[in-house]
């Protein structure tokens, strides 16, 4: 039987771990009343389903891998594990970006600003095409907040409101 790395177990247990988030979220929306709580519970179903079909497809994909001398599994797409990392580190902290900028400035300016930064830098679209998708997610966060009546996040400061 082949050694799993480290990564693989990483990534696992991090499964594992949304599983537990989205079973737990399920739980919970069904203490409340049928109204409330069928919208999340149905979303948290459908994420510990997704959740666990990312991992059989995951656990299946290092069974098919190559070995290489070592007894180590060799990555199924041949990306090496540090790279994936590294990516998805990077992705983290652009989520990361996002949730400081909504503590920090209202919730539609800081989508604004976060869909026209992840576009120019990471997508490396145009000005046009970022400021577009800007106005578009800002434009949906705005509608949505109107007919759901929804109350965004405080933040620090009170700019745009």
């Amino acid at each position: 039987m082949p050694r799993l790395t480290a990564l693989v177990w990483l990534r696992l247990g991090f499964l594992a771990f949304l599983f537990v988030v989205f079973a737990g979220a399920a739980f919970v929306a069904r203490q409340h009343p049928p109204a409330v709580g069928r919208f999340p519970f149905y979303v948290s179903l459908a994420g510990a389903v997704l959740v666990l079909l990312d991992a059989i497809l995951f656990l299946r994909t290092p069974l098919q891998a190559v070995h290489d001398d070592t007894g180590d599994l060799k990555a199924a797409e041949g990306q090496d594990d540090v790279s994936s990392l590294l990516r998805a580190v990077k992705y983290m902290a652009w989520m990361a970006s996002l949730l400081v900028m909504i503590r920090l400035i209202p919730y539609a300016v800081a989508t604004a600003v976060f869909v026209v930064a992840f576009y120019r830098l990471e997508a490396k679209t145009s000005w046009r095409t970022a400021l577009v998708a800007a106005l578009i997610a800002t434009s949906a966060i705005m509608i949505l907040s109107s007919v759901l009546a929804l109350r965004w996040p405080e933040s620090l400061l009170s700019i745009g409101r």
